[in-house]
């Protein structure tokens, strides 16, 4: 049963999805408060002006020596900016006495607004004060008991009275909006820098050595070098890079190992298979360079397309070398003489014995091959080889040779498409004459270290 592979999200999306979601909710309970403290601000701010007009309406009520002061100080008061209406009241039944509406006056209670007037009588009877606010209008009713100098002019007389105020208080509301605006976005803005600042500590010792660490595992699957994980700090993550590293080596070198512990003896230096081919006569060989082709593996899943062989051959034929196409059965047979007949540098090998092809790779300029024990085999004679990767790890089962073996690819099918492209840039380049330098074997071989694009015999358009 197949069995699909999770969706890969990096690790810095997945801090970033809880960091960006904090945030988010830090905005939205900001604005929640920003409003209760518009709210706040505003109730206070009203009642602060509320306390001023009542208070400056009593100081006239106690000075006042004739109603028509009175009168005259309501009508002044009316004309300040935020005043809508002020009325005094008393009498009985309660009538108004003094009005900014001049219209008012003299009205009985029930001219006013009914929800004031039905409030009157209780505030006259309890000697308490009662205040409204309307917040979606921006308005503020109060009323407050107080005495006024008698309706008949008399001095010394004094009756029981109420004063009605109605207060805009659209500017109140906008001055409390800025303050608590402008505060909220200092708020704002120190959230953020923490978010921000948070963020990039986070990057810096996490998201980028963990970024490092992986862009070098990608590229050890790609390209099968022996790059090492980078240790960028002595902390968990460079703990990991480490072991990391120790795990890589180990896997590298783990037969070797394996036998340096059973037989007692201490690994040096590059593995040395200690094998030679022997000095056969095979006359079918070509005397001048060639490169052989390995092409056959053992599953159809770990075979390089024939399009990607022949664009190698082609360009390897403008370097004057020839390729050799051996096969094992009637199937590989298949594949080579495909192959054969789209290179015309090409050679078809005939049928041999294990102990023939070991004289075949021993005498090749370069081997390419995929998958496949030829290809180790290559690389225990010391010849220059790269290894083709498919669906397998080269880092479980790749050559091992020192700077004659590289390995491409990596166990990722959709490497394929891309393969082409990479291996070029891992093969021959050629300063001098194809004969001058291939006839030197390895020396004539570099690796991606040593490659620079556009030089040299094999360049950056040879495989696609």
């Amino acid at each position: 049963m197949h069995v699909s592979k999770p969706r890969f999200l990096s690790l810095r999306w997945r801090l970033m999805g809880p960091l960006l979601g904090v945030w988010a909710m830090g905005l939205v309970l900001l604005v929640g408060i920003l409003y209760a403290s518009i709210l706040e601000r505003f109730r206070t701010l009203v009642d602060q002006r509320a306390d001023v007009m009542v208070a400056a309406v009593y100081s006239a009520a106690e000075t006042a020596r004739e109603p028509a002061d009175l009168r005259r100080f309501i009508s002044t008061l009316g004309a300040s900016r935020d005043v809508r209406l002020v009325t005094l009241l008393a009498g009985s039944p309660l009538r108004v006495v003094a009005a900014s509406d001049h219209g008012l006056h003299g009205q009985p209670a029930e001219a006013l607004d009914p929800s004031i007037a039905a409030r009157l009588g209780e505030v006259l009877l309890s000697r308490q004060g009662w205040r409204s606010l309307d917040v979606a209008e921006r308005r503020l009713d109060v009323l407050e008991p107080l005495l006024l100098v008698g309706s008949d002019g008399e001095n010394g007389r004094l009756e029981d009275g109420v004063l009605q105020l109605r207060l805009d208080a659209g500017s109140l509301w906008q001055a409390a909006q800025d303050t608590v605006v402008q505060l909220s976005l200092w708020l704002g803005a120190v959230l953020s820098a923490v978010a921000g600042l948070f963020y990039l500590m986070v990057s810096r010792y996490v998201l980028r050595p963990a970024g490092a660490i992986r862009g070098v595992l990608a590229r050890r699957r790609e390209t099968g070098g022996d790059l090492p994980v980078p240790v960028m700090r002595r902390d968990e993550l460079g703990e990991l890079a480490e072991a990391l590293n120790e795990l890589l080596l180990t896997l590298r070198t783990r037969n070797r190992q394996l036998a340096a512990q059973s037989f007692g003896y201490a690994l040096d230096g590059p593995a040395d298979y200690g094998l030679s081919a022997p000095d056969l006569a095979i006359d079918w060989l070509p005397a001048s360079p060639y490169a052989v082709f390995l092409h056959a593996t053992s599953r159809a899943n770990k075979m390089w397309p024939d399009a990607s062989w022949i664009a190698l051959g082609e360009h390897l034929r403008t370097c004057g070398v020839r390729i050799v196409l051996p096969w094992g059965n009637q199937a590989e047979r298949d594949t080579a003489e495909r192959l054969a007949r789209a290179l015309p540098n090409a050679l078809l090998a005939p049928g041999m014995t294990l102990l023939h092809a070991a004289v075949m790779l021993s005498r090749a300029t370069i081997v390419v091959g995929v998958d496949t024990g030829l290809a180790h085999l290559a690389v225990a004679l010391q010849r220059p080889t790269v290894g083709i990767y498919i669906t397998t790890r080269p880092e479980l089962t790749g050559l091992h040779g020192g700077e004659s073996a590289v390995n491409l690819g990596g166990g990722d099918e959709h490497v394929l498409d891309r393969l082409g492209a990479t291996a070029q840039h891992h093969l021959v380049r050629i300063d001098e004459t194809p004969q001058d330098r291939l006839g030197r074997g390895l020396g004539g071989t570099l690796f991606p270290d040593q490659l620079e694009d556009g030089e040299g015999c094999i360049g950056a358009e040879a495989v696609q």
